[in-house]
C-alpha cells in the first residue's frame, strides 16, 4: 500500500527530515511493547524465555538513517577503523576478529607458547 502511495518514499524522507531538523519525534514512536519468546525447557522457568522489545517499524527506519549518517561521519573523521572496529559494522563484523584469535591460539597451543588477548 505503502509503495503504491509513495513510491520513492517522498513523504517518509519529508517526514524524517522534519523529525532531525526539529530533533523530535512522535511520542509513540519512544514506546515499544516488551514480549516473552520460548526458548526450550519447563515453561514454568522464567529463564526459559527469551524478552524481546517490539517498536514501531518507522521509528527502527529513522534510527537506522541516524546510526547510518553518525558511522559515515566518524569514518570520513578517522573515528572509526574498519581495520580495527568489526563489531555493529555491516561488512565481515566479528569473525574476522575471531578467526585471528582461533589462529593465535592454536599457534601458541602448538608452540607451548604464552599468549595475551583482551
Amino acid at each position: 500500500m505503502v509503495r503504491v502511495a509513495d513510491p520513492g518514499a517522498l513523504v517518509f524522507t519529508r517526514f524524517y527530515r522534519v523529525c532531525l531538523s526539529r530533533k523530535w519525534v512522535p511520542l509513540q514512536w519512544k514506546q515499544s511493547v516488551c514480549k516473552l519468546l520460548y526458548k526450550d525447557g519447563d515453561k514454568e522457568r522464567l529463564a526459559n524465555w527469551r524478552p524481546i522489545a517490539l517498536e514501531p517499524v518507522l521509528q527502527r527506519v529513522l534510527s537506522a538513517v541516524v546510526a547510518s549518517r553518525v558511522t559515515n561521519w566518524a569514518r570520513a573523521n578517522g573515528l572509526i577503523s574498519l581495520e580495527a572496529q568489526k563489531g555493529f559494522q555491516p561488512a565481515d563484523g566479528t569473525s574476522e576478529h575471531n578467526f585471528v584469535m582461533e589462529v593465535a591460539i592454536q599457534e601458541a597451543r602448538r608452540t607451548n607458547a604464552q599468549l595475551a588477548i583482551s
